[in-house]
């Protein structure tokens, strides 16, 4: 479950116990079975003086819940971190193709899918532009009633190519489906390229 974009708050606490996947995660109920557990959480002052961005990939996810309404806050976020992201991923942009160029980010490449049936949903990825970025057409798509899904292959240098995926569950979609439709999607991937997905719904 993802919450709207509001005031952006600060971590009070700095320490956190790591889950046991194992034990934890029901693999019949998620879509991947081989998942990275060295996550570790920051504010963003420990951020900032700990983790570096550059010469390496880098993603940022928000689920904004209407762009229109949070992209200044969004933007003033990013402002905060001394490096950039490569990647800016939203979700729930609410967009029209009409106000796309409303919100544009200095320095990004705008890539976007907007639901086609009625308001809500959609998703994002800026990417940087000084990255190789082509958009996977056969990996983004729009389902009435289900989900809106985008993604992209950035070209790396001496590295594995990167595929980012933004994918929106919409509230109230059957959630074997949304799953039987991403496994779908991800069946030609490649396994000579690193795979990055971001999957967010809202109940």
């Amino acid at each position: 479950m993802t919450e709207p974009l509001g005031i952006f708050s600060r971590f009070d606490n700095t320490e956190h116990n790591m889950y046991n996947f194992e034990f934890d995660v029901d693999s019949e109920n998620h879509v991947f079975n081989h998942i990275s557990d060295s996550c570790k959480y920051y504010t963003d002052y420990q951020f900032n003086d700990n983790v570096g961005l550059e010469n390496t990939f880098s993603l940022i996810h928000f689920n904004c819940r209407i762009l229109y309404a949070n992209f200044n806050k969004i933007t003033d976020y990013l402002h905060t971190f001394k490096n950039k992201f490569k990647v800016i991923a939203i979700s729930e942009t609410w967009l029209n193709k009409d106000k796309v160029t409303d919100f544009q980010i200095e320095g990004y490449v705008l890539h976007h899918i907007n639901r086609t049936n009625k308001r809500g949903g959609g998703v994002a990825l800026y990417v940087d532009s000084v990255l190789k970025c082509t958009l996977v057409e056969k990996m983004t798509i729009v389902t009435d009633d289900l989900m809106e899904c985008i993604t992209i292959e950035i070209e790396m240098e001496r590295k594995r190519n990167v595929v980012v995926t933004c994918a929106y569950r919409a509230p109230g979609s059957n959630v074997e489906l949304f799953k039987d439709s991403l496994g779908v999607l991800m069946d030609g991937l490649n396994e000579n390229k690193t795979f990055v997905g971001i999957l967010t719904s809202t109940f």
